[in-house]
């Protein structure tokens, strides 16, 4: 197997255990969901999800892009022993930053006041904060397994520790009236699936490629310097984006953050799609940018095509069918009409759609300035993107809700976008991509024309599956991809390999 073939089915791996473990977090929010139709427990959804969106900054801050550099690295490392040294030092630095990362937001979160952040909440960042330790603590694990492009058993051990996670959570639900401090084992479920999934990934890993943990202060010193300007554009990349639930929490009510932050966490699943693939090729990309532009830009432009094919149907399917898919993935009373004076999450996850798109191209151009050591760039990219997100959200929110949020959401990844584009414009050239965008966007068209017609009569789930067919389908006749890439996709990668043109 090839490296283009390597690449390929690496990503495969990912996007189907992400697919899996997708299916298990709708059932995961469905059943937290119902518990707003329990009397007496309203506004514990909201809750829930509010822990999680306040330590998700803490968590970004930890990470502090030490997953990117880490596998860029290790892919530069001249031998085994090297990469030894490389993970076992991103292991130690991983670990002492979340352990401090958590200790202050376990504290900080005592200083909000309690008519925004209940007890529930506080307490709950507490016990949710192992489960962020565990989490992190296993991917920096399965850096070097992403560089060797073996990430069948990280995959997997995702996928267990989230079907623990699951089946706790429904059996917490379904005894919820009966079962002390029931909220809080919602929590201890999280911590229980991450601590199986970093366990069967640290196992695996030391069993493929033996480490240890290291404390080299030098190195550490080197690698933070590296990490800092794409670490920092992480944080304000996750402000710009994640913001708006915390602003939620003091501006308007409980009920708001539930409508708005839960079709958030569907975007979220789709948004790891790009990152997966980018992280795949993120290795033979940085190789990339020491051999010659060209290879770099055959790279781009698959990379390119590829992207858009996922995102084009994902968003006009979504569009259409935002009620129905929300309602598979939520309880019917947060839907538009079944609240008085509330817009629902089927709206929130339209608005959602365009930021989603706009997001895949961004992380395409920001892993090619990653590739190229460029990433002091995204530092000042993402920080116009927070100013403006901030800004915008402080004036617009407190009248307008989480429909001010959506609104800002995609102008600030527009903004984005665009800056990101300006940068990463000498390596990708965006006029060779145009013929096939088209046709990718009429062949999306196309398929939105058949979904609006059966989505009254056929179930959701039926309705995504022709959909999809319609789709896949219409990229023949409108022969998206020419001889030259049918070919190059036959032999399993000649576009990394000898750098043939992907499409017109």
């Amino acid at each position: 197997m090839n490296i283009a073939q390597k690449i390929l089915s690496n990503t495969a791996i990912q996007v189907f255990g992400k697919l899996v473990t997708a299916v298990i977090s709708v059932l995961i929010i469905k059943a937290i969901t119902s518990l707003e139709e329990v009397p007496g427990f309203e506004g514990l959804p909201a809750e829930y999800k509010l822990i999680y969106t306040y330590l998700m900054f803490f968590g970004i801050l930890a990470d502090f892009g030490l997953f990117t550099i880490a596998v860029r690295e290790m892919s530069h490392a001249d031998n085994a022993k090297d990469q030894e040294f490389v993970l076992g030092n991103i292991f130690g630095m991983r670990l002492f930053t979340i352990l401090l990362a958590m200790t202050l937001a376990s504290g900080a979160v005592f200083l909000i006041p309690l008519e925004n952040y209940t007890w529930n909440v506080k307490v709950g960042v507490v016990i949710a904060a192992i489960t962020t330790v565990f989490t992190m603590l296993a991917s920096t694990t399965s850096s070097i397994l992403q560089v060797k492009l073996k990430m069948g058993w990280p995959t997997l051990a995702i996928v267990l520790g989230k079907v623990v996670m699951a089946a706790y959570i429904i059996w917490t639900v379904s005894h919820f009236s009966t079962l002390p401090n029931a909220f809080f084992h919602l929590i201890y479920a999280g911590v229980f699936g991450s601590a199986l999934t970093f366990l069967v990934t640290f196992l695996t890993t030391r069993s493929v490629f033996p480490f240890t943990p290291r404390f080299n202060l030098h190195f550490w010193k080197k690698i933070f310097k590296e990490a800092a300007p794409y670490g920092i554009a992480l944080v304000l990349g996750t402000m710009y984006f994640k913001v708006d639930v915390l602003l939620l929490s003091f501006f308007r009510g409980k009920h708001e953050i539930a409508i708005y932050g839960y079709p958030s966490n569907i975007i979220e699943m789709l948004l790891v799609v790009p990152i997966y693939f980018m992280n795949c090729a993120l290795p033979t990309l940085s190789q990339a940018f020491r051999q010659g532009e060209e290879r770099v830009r055959r790279i781009l432009s698959l990379s390119f095509h590829l992207l858009s094919l996922i995102s084009f149907p994902i968003v006009v399917g979504g569009m259409l069918l935002a009620r129905p898919l929300m309602n598979l993935v939520m309880n019917e009373r947060f839907l538009t009409g079944n609240v008085p004076g509330y817009y629902g999450a089927d709206l929130a996850f339209q608005l959602l759609l365009p930021a989603l798109l706009l997001a895949f191209f961004t992380t395409l151009f920001s892993f090619s300035l990653v590739a190229q050591g460029k990433q002091g760039r995204l530092l000042w990219i993402n920080l116009w993107g927070v100013l403006f997100n901030i800004t915008t959200n402080l004036l617009f929110i407190p009248a307008f809700g989480f429909i001010a949020a959506g609104v800002t959401t995609i102008l600030s990844e527009a903004l984005v976008l665009w800056l990101t584009y300006c940068e990463a414009r000498p390596q990708h050239s965006p006029t060779r991509e145009t013929t096939t965008t088209l046709k990718l966007i009429l062949a999306a068209v196309i398929m939105g024309v058949f979904v609006w017609m059966i989505n009254p009569h056929a179930p959701i789930l039926i309705t995504v599956g022709i959909g999809a067919l319609v789709f896949s389908l219409s990229l023949f006749p409108l022969r998206v991809f020419d001889e030259e890439l049918l070919k190059t996709a036959r032999s399993g990668g000649g576009w990394i390999n000898n750098g043939r043109s992907g499409g017109t």
